[in-house]
């Protein structure tokens, strides 16, 4: 099978916020792998495909904002998400975040039982 993704995941597990552009509803997800270019989270429910969402997740004090779009979903409830736009303040947040869990990879939060 070919690999269509241009940058390495990393796995991730951090619980993070997800809501529709210009809604202030909040889904709470968690993310599970994550790159520079995206990520994959598990959310409570189904979104659509081509839905555009704001990702807020949070590390060492800071939170990274993204506007995401969903890529695909699956029936046991994980989106693929492509980050549309990172806030300017935040990619550099995001790059280290994804350096350190390359080199570092015991910082990654422990998997939440289910």
């Amino acid at each position: 099978m070919h690999n269509r993704r241009k940058v390495l995941r990393h796995l991730f597990g951090v619980d993070a916020k997800l809501s529709e552009s210009g809604n202030p509803a909040v889904l709470d997800v968690r993310v599970v792998n994550l790159s520079t270019e995206g990520c994959c989270a598990e959310t409570p429910g189904t979104l659509k495909v081509g839905g555009k969402h704001v990702l807020i997740i949070g590390w060492r004090a800071k939170e990274i904002l993204a506007e995401v779009v969903v890529v695909w979903t699956d029936t046991q409830g994980r989106a693929g998400l492509r980050f549309h736009s990172v806030r300017q303040e935040d990619q550099a947040t995001l790059r280290e975040l994804c350096s350190t869990l390359e080199i570092l990879p015991a910082l990654r939060p422990p998997h939440r039982a289910a």
